[in-house]
């Protein structure tokens, strides 16, 4: 396939999830795709439709025929390659599509794709797939699915847990692979940020419930700012706690602080309490202070292995975290130059 089918067929998918994703989706193709994005809430309860449609209108914004056109023209496109390889992808299920990225890096790359789903996300991808296959049939011929053990492959793309990737090292690592294990994201608030880039950071950390590598779970903050700011700021959230999952997450923390005196603010909610942690438990959020700004730089520099992205003044705009642009790679490692190379 050339670079020009490759752009046109994603420009014209990414049309058709912006319009899937809208109030009132238009074409056949997006009122098909509406139905299956709106009954993923029937296999995985935090799938739910708005969370989906934010998902598919992100992803259909990083398609757009300009950005395509401006990710293709970073790379030598003679390298993409004529006779291609098969690379399997383990994709992860925390949020909706989270293994799109890698499925369009393979076949932008000219190479065929083996996918193994998330038992969390089996039908979305396939749904997805299935328009790209009507855009272009070429395409059909070049995505598998499988649901058995992943074999007769040339390289591998997996993300999951710390300990899932202790499995994939031992039993895929002697192929060409890019394995990914567990991250986070930081917000970093400075004196003068204002109450709407605070609004906007709420977005970067509730989204999808913030389960996704690029929610904001982490937040380093300068010493004379006031956390308590942030329950009002962040009241719009509180819809959270009608779902149930989300819900008993928050009740189990607030009880366990309490039993181990835990000194925490109640969001009512979600819970803020001071830890160092970039890990904390669902419905929890961690802040920390930071004295100088270059203290701030030593914090976010000692945890780079596990920091995904960063939200705030000379990172990522605020509200932006769970909108990456293509070339915005997972774990900062291209990969579209690994494909070109194995």
């Amino acid at each position: 396939m050339t670079k020009g089918e490759i752009i046109k067929a994603f420009a014209e998918l990414g049309i058709i999830m912006a319009d899937a994703a809208s109030d009132s989706p238009f074409s056949s193709e997006a009122k098909w795709l509406r139905e299956r994005m709106d009954d993923q809430y029937l296999s995985n309860k935090w799938f739910t439709p708005g969370n989906v449609r934010f998902a598919v209108k992100s992803l259909s914004h990083m398609i757009s025929r300009d950005n395509l056109e401006k990710w293709f023209n970073i790379y030598d496109i003679q390298s993409i390659r004529r006779t291609p390889l098969t690379v399997a992808l383990v994709m992860a299920g925390n949020i909706p599509l989270v293994g799109f990225h890698d499925l369009l890096c393979v076949l932008a790359s000219g190479n065929m794709a083996l996918v193994k789903t998330s038992s969390k996300d089996p039908g979305l991808t396939m749904n997805i797939t299935e328009i790209l296959g009507r855009i272009n049939p070429l395409f059909s011929n070049r995505i598998n699915f499988s649901g058995e053990a992943l074999s007769d492959y040339n390289a591998m793309i997996a993300t999951g847990s710390d300990n899932s990737r202790r499995y994939f090292e031992y039993y895929f690592g002697s192929k060409p692979h890019l394995f990914r294990s567990n991250r986070s994201s930081l917000g970093l608030v400075v004196t003068g940020t204002t109450d709407e880039e605070l609004r906007l950071l709420g977005r970067d950390i509730f989204s999808y419930f913030g389960l996704g590598c690029r929610n904001v779970s982490k937040l380093l903050v300068n010493r004379d700012f006031d956390t308590d700011r942030l329950t009002e700021l962040w009241s719009g959230y509180r819809y959270l706690s009608e779902h149930q999952g989300w819900s008993n997450n928050y009740r189990y923390n607030r009880a366990l602080f309490n039993i181990n005196g835990v000194k925490f603010t109640d969001g009512r909610s979600f819970l803020l309490t001071e830890n160092s942690s970039l890990f904390p438990p669902l419905s929890v959020i961690h802040y920390q202070y930071y004295d100088n700004p270059s203290d701030a730089t030593s914090d976010i520099a000692s945890g780079a292995n596990k920091i995904q992205c960063i939200t705030g003044p000379g990172y990522i705009p605020y509200g932006k975290s769970q909108q990456p642009e293509l070339w915005d790679y997972a774990d900062n490692i291209d990969t579209i130059r690994f494909l070109l190379t194995i």
